[in-house]
């Protein structure tokens, strides 16, 4: 199990928290040195309010493409706890960048975010 954490502020924004293993299966270890997140975000819903509508997590290390990794990106609110269903999970293929919907929750709630990077299944790291 491994997996590239990130913490930080809901903005465009790098995130290296390193390499989190039990283990010492080097094969799973595919991107040490951190990733960008970045939103898309526009104003609308009710009641309005300036929303996340999508997010996009870059640089991603060439080793972990094509090769099963997983990917998981959360956003989390003032006190650390992940905000419901605002989760986007997918497989990272052959891209340096995967993107998707990620709930379209309002900004103001949004202070952090969290990002794994792991082999295996879809329990998570």
């Amino acid at each position: 199990m491994v997996g590239v954490l990130a913490y930080g502020a809901a903005a465009s924004l790098g995130v290296s928290g390193g390499v989190v293993q039990a283990g010492g299966d080097t094969e799973l270890r595919c991107d040490t040195t951190g990733v960008a997140v970045s939103y898309n975000v526009g104003f609308y819903g009710s009641p309005p309010a300036y929303r996340i509508q999508s997010v996009t997590v870059s640089g991603i290390d060439p080793a972990c493409l094509n090769k099963g990794y997983r990917i998981v990106v959360a956003l989390t609110g003032a006190d650390g706890s992940l905000l419901d269903s605002h989760v986007l999970l997918t497989t990272v293929g052959s891209s340096s960048s995967v993107s998707g919907s990620i709930g379209d929750p309002p900004v103001s709630q949004v202070y952090g975010v969290q990002v794994a990077i792991w082999k295996g299944g879809w329990g998570g790291p």
